[in-house]
C-alpha cells in the first residue's frame, strides 16, 4: 500500500526491519500484521525488506528507498528492548552509542534504553483512537520524510487484533501464485 504523498512534504516511513531477521515465518506474520496496522493508523508509508511474505501476500509493500542507517530511529517492543543481544547491537547505533560515550559505560540497562528510544505496544494499534498510544521517549520527533525502524515480535493478546479483522484479512490475502498451490 502506498500513501498519498505531497511532493513538498515526503511521508514518514515505517521500515519493518524485523521481517526475516527475528524469528521464523510464524513470528513474521505477527510482525507484518503489527507493522501494517501501525503504519496505517499512524499514517506512515510501510516499507519491508525482502522477506518471504513478499511472495505470499498481495498487500505486502514493495521495497523502498531508505535513509542511511544513522538517520533511522529505532522503534521496538518491550520484548526486544529487554533482549541483551539486541541491546548490545542497538548500542552501537546513534543515539545510543553517544549515550554510552557520555556515560562512560559499556552497556545500557533496559531502563536507559527505554528512556532513549520510542516504544510500541498493543495500545499503539488500539482501534479506539483516543486509547491509542505511541510512546515517544527521549523527545524523538520525526522530520518530514523521517524513518522509524521497527523491531519486535508483537505477539500480543489476539483481542488487540480482533477489531482490525477486515484490514488483516485484506493484508493477508494470498497472492495468485500461492492460491494455485493451496
Amino acid at each position: 500500500r502506498s500513501m498519498q504523498t505531497n511532493p513538498a512534504k515526503p511521508p514518514n516511513v515505517l521500515y519493518a526491519a524485523c521481517l526475516g531477521r527475528l524469528g521464523q515465518f510464524g513470528n513474521q506474520i505477527f510482525q507484518y500484521a503489527f507493522g501494517s496496522l501501525f503504519a496505517r493508523l499512524w499514517r506512515l508509508q510501510l516499507i519491508t525488506p525482502d522477506w518471504i511474505g513478499r511472495h505470499c501476500f498481495m498487500a505486502v509493500s514493495s521495497l523502498g528507498t531508505l535513509p542511511p542507517v544513522f538517520e533511522r530511529v529505532l522503534l521496538a517492543d518491550r520484548v526486544v528492548l529487554s533482549h541483551a543481544g539486541w541491546r548490545t547491537w542497538a548500542a552501537r547505533r546513534l543515539p545510543l552509542s553517544s549515550v554510552l560515550q557520555r556515560q562512560g559505560t559499556e552497556a545500557l540497562s533496559g531502563r536507559q534504553l527505554r528512556a532513549e528510544l520510542p516504544q510500541v505496544n498493543a495500545a499503539s494499534i488500539a482501534s479506539d483512537p483516543s486509547a491509542r498510544s505511541f510512546c515517544c521517549a527521549g523527545s524523538h520527533h520525526l522530520p518530514p520524510g523521517g524513518c522509524l525502524e521497527l523491531w519486535g515480535f508483537f505477539q500480543f493478546d489476539t483481542g488487540t487484533l480482533a477489531p482490525h479483522r477486515a484490514e488483516l484479512l485484506e493484508t493477508f490475502t494470498l497472492a495468485p501464485a500461492v492460491k494455485t498451490l493451496v
